[in-house]
């Protein structure tokens, strides 16, 4: 069986026509992310990975295997522009949102956010420690050299540090 004429300039047509369309789509803005100051934690019990992810708003979950195998679990929605994600317990984990101004507290066996802490311009990082476990979260515009101090149980509030521009980085 012959090949008609048309088939046999099919791929040459392609290649010109290919080559007259435009490049790859290019974005019409920036996109200004916000920088990550501790966007990956694990576990205590070392059983689960966290991480954020930025572009997406979410908190993703990945269980650890034998020999540091991973396997995702799933995607929490947080709040916008997640920055610091930090593992109180193996079920709870807190998530830094700097665009929207806030933290979240997630539970990791639900998957779900339990509670919304509103703390302030641009928070950055978060620091649990003590006994009974006190939260400070820095913050970058509102009140530099301030960060909220207070037990868990306790609305939050602000604590002067005694110097300007205070940063928590892990």
């Amino acid at each position: 069986m012959r090949k008609s004429k048309w088939f046999n300039d099919f791929p040459a047509a392609l290649a010109i026509i290919g080559a007259m369309l435009p490049g790859p789509a290019q974005a019409d803005y920036v996109n200004f992310e916000s920088s990550h100051v501790h966007p990956i934690d694990l576990t205590p019990s070392g059983g689960r990975l966290l991480a954020v992810n930025t572009p997406d708003a979410v908190l993703e979950v990945f269980s650890v295997g034998a020999g540091g195998s991973l396997v995702r679990q799933g995607s929490i929605p947080v709040g916008l522009e997640p920055v610091t994600v930090v593992a109180r317990t193996d079920s709870e984990a807190w998530v830094v949102n700097n665009l929207s101004d806030d933290v979240s507290i997630v539970n990791l066996n639900t998957f779900h956010v339990r509670a919304t802490l509103r703390v302030g311009d641009e928070p950055e990082d978060v620091v649990l420690a003590g006994t009974p476990v006190r939260a400070c979260v820095s913050v970058s515009q509102n009140a530099p050299g301030r960060c909220g101090v207070r037990a868990l149980s306790c609305a939050p509030a602000a604590a002067p540090l005694g110097r300007r521009c205070a940063r928590f980085t892990s």
